[in-house]
């Protein structure tokens, strides 16, 4: 089954079956990736996971790339898949430099978007209700490339061919104060902001301004819907900035001025771009300019209402087109040149949660490559995640046989995949051999079966990886080091948590938010009121407990990442609560029938919280910055956030895992704008 959209085009996902899903995890380590688990729900808007894996060095034999691509698993969906469409592989793939990837060819490959050693391909492949395949072929060729590093698989899309027509181009406490409006002035004028989210409503007035006629001109300078085939089918709007192998447009790509042309109509003819709401809430922290609230003194107005947008959607509530990340930033790159205005990229997403925790995901590399230190009037701010709490991350110290580590942990029914992560205790390189599991039982006391895994290192890393294949319901299984030699062991399972007692909140922020050159935001609370009903309400934390002003929330991802160099996440922001823009139907009807508690009393806003919402927060006074500065460079723009977050006892002493270099409070956000000159 596939995930399916206006566009027609289809995504193959994971289902929930250990063997398989461990058959998958063999092939992501070759070059595959698991995707999103069916069923998961999203916490603030944040999906589950996308993995990618780094292909092995030449040293170490994987399972043959093209073995693992014959099965591509599906998850529930909206429609079958369609008779004559064609398929795609996305892949990202680094190269040792920028020389081999310009001398890349391979037949069948389409590089769509490059960057110095980086580049993002679609390969051809085969799409069926139980499952698909890439083109062995071209994935044989790609991976005997010279100077091949790493792939990292997107998804498999499917897309229909384009028509044969001419192509053209608890107790209430006082909310603390955040920045609303801008500050001191200071409003994001002259300044891109790009949400890459679920899309967003360019018919709210929140992202409209009307002239003295009461006249809207659209606040959006572009809207790309890669979920839309308007373009190629009804010639709506223009050709996406890229182009599937085939010739179809890869979405449907609005201008402002096209935008403006629809909101100045009589009737809609652009169909509905944000069937979530995520999107439209964050773009609204971010730089909504609070027009749905004008009788009341635009108290909902976001922190840079001046500041120009562009949206793209990543999909549905898969985050289906996550692979278009760093082609977007490319392309908004180019727009911004022309433009001659400085751009903050806001990515309130997580791709995966089971990764390597460690930034060296081929799609985390490219982005450090994007966002230099050197880079000037670039940005780009990602949530962290919300999964402090979910459980599905471990870390044990083990040694000998008597002080051997156990680990206990529950997987769905289908089963799910355990995965060892291990480093000794002094840096140097784990060897595999030294690592015993043994004990290992099911809840119906039958013996684990250890036999189905995979075992070996992780490039760029001292680290030693073992997967291990794991049955539905309890498990559990003793750890120890042949050697003795001190390590340690982060184990993730997915799906799936640990026992309350084995489980560890640390080592939880996401991909791509473990990016060195990301600006990683994770969220505290800082209002529990809410106008519903005519009413003013006290809302409580989404874990259920009575709120602390100020104080981390409950669910913000918690770092560093397993790669100790550098501390993630970046900062916190304010997070838990937002009242947010409410994205609706073209008909006026509210979109994804949020709660009735969930909308304000006008109907025109929805609570919002998460790193979702801190993240576009951030992102907001990034914008302020730049206003105030265009050609800030990446390092100085992180230099101010880490220099002065505020620290309180909250905080306590920082760098730390939970809150990065500290708060970004109303007093920090001042204090980095009067020290830019």
């Amino acid at each position: 089954m596939f995930h399916s959209g206006p566009s027609g085009a289809r995504f193959l996902s994971v289902r929930r079956n250990a063997a398989l899903a461990l058959l998958f995890l063999l092939a992501g380590v070759a070059g595959l990736s698991a995707r999103p688990q069916p069923g998961s729900t999203r916490q603030a808007g944040e999906s589950r996971p996308d993995p990618g894996f780094w292909k092995l060095p030449a040293a170490v034999q994987p399972m043959p790339a093209a073995q693992g691509s014959r099965e591509l698993l599906d998850a529930p969906s909206r429609a079958l898949v369609q008779s004559g469409a064609d398929a795609y592989c996305t892949l990202m793939v680094e190269f040792s430099s920028p020389a081999a990837r310009e001398a890349f060819r391979a037949p069948g490959v389409t590089v769509y978007s490059a960057f110095q050693q980086f580049a993002d391909v679609f390969v051809p492949g085969t799409a069926k209700p139980e499952g698909g395949s890439c083109d062995e072929a071209a994935i044989k060729a790609i991976y005997g490339a010279p100077g091949l590093l790493g792939i990292q698989y997107g998804r498999i899309v499917q897309v229909e061919p384009p028509p044969l027509l001419k192509r053209g181009a608890a107790t209430r406490a006082v909310p603390e104060e955040v920045v609303r409006g801008g500050i001191a002035g200071v409003k994001g004028k002259g300044v891109i902001l790009v949400v890459f989210d679920s899309g967003l409503d360019f018919r709210n007035p929140d992202f409209i301004t009307y002239d003295a006629a009461g006249r809207p001109t659209s606040r959006l300078l572009y809207l790309w819907d890669p979920t839309s085939n308007a373009w190629d089918t009804q010639k709506l709007g223009g050709a996406a900035p890229f182009s599937y192998p085939n010739g179809a447009s890869l979405g449907t790509l609005y201008t402002r001025e096209q935008l403006t042309a629809e909101l100045r109509s009589a009737g809609p003819r652009i169909p509905i771009t944000d069937e979530d709401g995520h999107g439209t809430g964050v773009a609204g922290v971010a730089a909504g300019n609070g027009n749905n609230a004008r009788g009341k003194g635009y108290q909902y107005i976001g922190v840079a209402p001046e500041a120009d947008i562009i949206a793209v959607r990543n999909g549905w509530s898969y985050q289906e087109y996550s692979f278009l990340l760093n082609a977007v930033i490319g392309w908004v790159d180019q727009v911004a040149q022309r433009a001659g205005e400085p751009v903050v990229f806001n990515c309130s997403c997580i791709f995966d949660l089971y990764g390597d925790h460690d930034g060296n995901s081929v799609q985390e590399r490219q982005l450090n490559a994007r966002f230099a230190d050197n880079v000037r009037g670039r940005a780009i701010v990602i949530s962290a995640g919300n999964e402090q709490l979910n459980g599905y991350h471990s870390r044990k110290r083990i040694a000998d046989r008597s002080r051997a580590a156990q680990l206990v942990w529950a997987a769905p029914k289908d089963g799910g995949v355990l995965r060892l992560y291990v480093r000794n205790a002094d840096g140097t390189a784990f060897d595999g051999q030294d690592l015993v599991l043994d004990g290992g039982k099911s809840a119906d006391g039958k013996p684990l079966d250890l036999s189905r895994r995979w075992a070996g290192p992780v490039p760029l890393s001292n680290d030693h990886l073992t997967a291990l294949a794991v049955p539905g319901g309890w498990s559990g299984v003793w750890l120890w080091s042949k050697s003795g030699k001190d390590a340690t062991v982060d184990a993730y399972v997915a799906p799936g948590a640990f026992d309350i007692v084995h489980r560890s909140p640390e080592n939880t922020v996401g991909l791509p938010g473990m990016a060195r050159q990301a600006i990683t935001a994770g969220s505290y609370d800082w209002n529990d009121q809410f106008d519903q009903g005519g009413q003013k309400l006290t809302v409580v934390d989404v874990c259920g407990g009575v709120m602390r002003i100020g104080e981390l929330s409950c669910y913000s991802s918690v770092g560093p990442g397993r790669d100790p160099s550098f501390v993630k996440p970046d900062i916190v922001s304010p997070g838990q609560w937002f009242t947010a823009s409410y994205a609706k139907q073209p008909n006026g009807q509210g979109v994804n029938a949020p709660h009735p508690w969930s909308v304000d009393t006008s109907g025109n806003y929805v609570l919002f919280n998460g790193t979702s919402a801190s993240a576009p927060y951030t992102s907001g006074i990034v914008a302020l910055m730049l206003e105030k500065k265009p050609a800030l460079t990446v390092g100085e723009i992180r230099g101010l956030l880490h220099k002065y977050a505020t620290q309180d006892s909250y905080t306590g002493k920082t760098p730390n895992p939970s809150w990065g270099y500290g708060k970004l409070d109303l007093g920090a956000v001042r204090a980095i704008l009067n020290a830019i000159r």
